[in-house]
């Protein structure tokens, strides 16, 4: 599933699989098609198809958004900064806030706005000087560096 992508356990991946991903998470944001991501690593788009739900259990598409959506959540845990800025936050990095708010949406079942207030009635304030919770659930993702 996508927690491979977020932990970067992409042991048994076929390399091709391991370049797609690869491209597309260095141009997160960007308009890409799977033709595109498919020609990048050297596959056909069928074929990336196969792989990616062999291997991921959903489509890389999907997998990409609950990625980026993933990576957002640990975001709006860990500081404080503004849902826009979140958006376009290069971990992130969707090309728009209805795209960020529907991913987000279709991954933890709220707004992003929701989610941040529902975190906020958990947790005492962030300190000004250090933005990050190390007992944060997910503090630990790391970020991708195939």
């Amino acid at each position: 599933m996508s927690e491979a992508i977020l932990k970067g356990d992409r042991t048994g991946w076929p390399p091709a699989l391991r370049r797609a991903v690869r491209y597309a998470l260095e141009r997160l944001g960007e308009s890409l098609s799977l033709d595109e991501i498919a020609r990048a690593a050297g596959i056909s788009r069928r074929y990336l198809c196969t792989l990616a739900r062999a291997s991921l259990g959903m489509g890389l598409m999907d997998a990409i958004r609950r990625y980026q959506a993933a990576q957002a959540r640990r975001l709006i845990e860990t500081t404080e900064r503004s849902i826009a800025e979140i958006c376009h936050d290069p971990a992130v990095r969707f090309r728009n806030l209805w795209q960020f708010r529907r991913a987000f949406h279709r991954a933890y079942g709220c707004s992003p706005a929701h989610y941040r207030r529902e975190v906020a009635k958990r947790r005492p304030p962030l300190s000004t000087h250090d933005n990050r919770r190390e007992d944060s659930p997910s503090a630990g993702i790391p970020f991708v560096g195939l």
